[in-house]
């Protein structure tokens, strides 16, 4: 897989891969429905889209938003069904963060829900802890939420 930075041409298929596992396990929300219809504008405020692709084919997508000062929230990673379990979202997760650490993130925070197994088992491998859910993100499926302190290491997974 080849890991990309995100381009407008590529809209339909980020959006595409998203909807599909939001709904195939909850409701697509109104910041997922916000999201969707401002993706590019989003990229253009200084939303970082990675896109992981496979023989032209976009199979994977993370995005990173900055919050406010060094805070940045780590959203919308998946991986096409029949891609999975080839350690693909942890690539897009690494990836991902590398972009967020050169844009001067210092902390990740990642909304999430406990059915998301697979997804919350990378996270904790990846270092992210369980702190409070801040209800001000606007997501009713949210039930947990992690975060992960960066350090100057040009490189910091534990595993």
């Amino acid at each position: 897989m080849d890991i990309i930075p995100y381009e407008p041409c590529y809209r339909d298929d980020f959006v595409s891969l998203n909807r599909a596992w939001i709904e195939g396990l909850f409701v697509l929300e109104g910041p997922d429905l916000d999201l969707f219809e401002n993706v590019d504008s989003r990229t253009e405020s200084g939303a970082v889209i990675l896109l992981g692709l496979e023989f032209g084919s976009v199979i994977a997508t993370c995005m990173a938003t900055p919050l406010g000062g060094d805070v940045w929230e780590l959203e919308k990673l998946t991986v096409a069904e029949g891609h999975r379990g080839r350690g693909l979202g942890t690539m897009m997760l690494r990836a991902t963060i590398d972009a967020m650490r050169d844009r001067g993130c210092r902390r990740v925070l990642i909304l999430t829900n406990s059915k998301l197994s697979d997804a919350v088992h990378i996270y904790m491998r990846e270092g992210f802890r369980e702190v409070p859910v801040d209800p001000s993100f606007g997501y009713g499926r949210v039930d947990l939420q992690l975060e992960k302190t960066l350090t100057d290491r040009s490189w910091d997974h534990p595993s």
